[in-house]
């Protein structure tokens, strides 16, 4: 039995070999069954891009949790891991990062509070430097093909999706 250390109680444990099902819920603090993924800010986005439910929820089965596992472990290639970051980041789901996704990235990262929004030209100029290095066709968007370039030139990427995985003997 795999289990991942997410500092589970022994009922979650349970419950999760049990249903065989995991639900990702936001605003149920340390008490998630994923405890990384709270203070991650594109929660929401990775239970989305990895979810197959059909209520679009966020919800993920037993399978996406353990595909979700796969993506981040530390045997993943840079081409899954960039693949999955590029449609996590890819906001409105059109296959390209665009402005508007760029900005949704940003703000992701730095927060949305007065002390840490970027003002708009501040937002402008770095999405202009983001696509002057990024779009290689220069069509005002990044593809997952100019985005896996630039990813190629991050050695650190890779590092970047750890999940530690347990061997647990029963």
């Amino acid at each position: 039995i795999i289990i991942v250390y997410f500092n589970l109680t022994h009922e979650q444990i349970h419950f999760l070999l049990q249903t065989r099902s995991v639900c990702l819920l936001e605003g149920m603090g340390d008490e998630t069954l994923i405890g990384l993924l709270h203070s991650n800010p594109f929660r929401k986005r990775i239970c989305h891009v990895f979810s197959t439910s059909d209520m679009k929820d966020g919800s993920l089965s037993f399978e996406d949790f353990l595909d979700l596992l796969s993506a981040f472990s530390d045997s993943a290639t840079l081409e899954i891991k960039s693949h999955y970051a590029f449609r996590i980041f890819d906001f409105d789901d059109d296959g390209t990062l665009d402005a508007r996704d760029l900005e949704k990235l940003v703000n992701s990262l730095t927060g949305e509070t007065d002390d840490t929004r970027l003002t708009a030209e501040e937002m402008r100029q770095l999405i202009s430097n983001i696509l002057e290095e990024s779009d290689i066709d220069k069509d005002g968007t990044v593809n997952l093909s100019e985005f896996q370039h630039v990813i190629s030139r991050s050695p650190d990427f890779v590092s970047c999706f750890p999940v530690r995985i347990f061997h647990l003997r029963l």
